[in-house]
């Protein structure tokens, strides 16, 4: 019997594998155009930078499944101030600290035949956010007098649908440079984009 169970878990493995590990780093542009609203960190923050690693298992030659760690970093940018309307009540100036994210990814992946020009692929996947808004302090003159307060945002831990599209080009016989565009949303309130450039180690060749 349990010969049988080792020989029929044999056949269930692909007859094709490759693996490979990844380290890359890159950006994260302001998605406002994209989603068609401003978020909190588009309002306030600087564009991200963001590092990451990643394992890949080709399951064929143009089919692979990956998994990804990310974090990202966003600078303080500027706050314009809360609304007010009274003319002797009046926002001065504002401080904030910086916002973060931790990400987890995981996709699949369907590559063109390998070229001297390397291969495009495109991406599909879910991920899980997991934010860190960092706080502002502003400072506001009410009636000649200056009075400075925290303004919080609401951190946020969500699950995402990710889509992406890269290339990838060998620089030698294990080793492959890495480039690619990911968007990833959970189609309410967040979204984000990472363009990032990472080199591809493979474990078997």
């Amino acid at each position: 019997m349990k010969a049988k169970l080792f020989i029929l878990i044999l056949l269930a493995l692909p007859a094709y594998s490759q693996t490979s590990i990844s380290f890359y780093a890159g950006v994260n542009p302001h998605t406002d155009l994209l989603a068609g609203y401003s978020s909190f960190l588009d309002a306030y923050w600087n564009p991200g930078i963001t590092i990451g690693l990643s394992g890949e298992l080709f399951l064929s030659p143009l089919f692979a499944i990956s998994t990804s760690v990310e974090y990202a970093y966003y600078g303080f940018n500027n706050y314009a101030g809360p609304f007010i309307s009274a003319p002797e009540n009046r926002f001065k100036s504002a401080t904030g600290d910086a916002s973060t994210e931790w990400r987890a990814f995981a996709e699949v992946k369907l590559f063109t035949k390998k070229s001297t020009h390397g291969r495009f692929y495109l991406s599909t996947g879910v991920g899980y956010v997991i934010e860190q808004m960092g706080t502002i302090m502003a400072t506001t003159s009410i009636e000649g007098h200056d009075f400075t307060g925290p303004e919080y945002y609401e951190n946020r831990d969500y699950f995402v649908h990710t889509l992406g599209a890269g290339e990838r080009w060998s620089i030698a016989s294990q080793v492959a440079l890495d480039v690619k565009a990911q968007y990833f949303t959970n189609y309410s309130d967040r979204t984000g984009a990472t363009i990032r450039v990472g080199l591809q180690y493979y474990l078997t060749e």
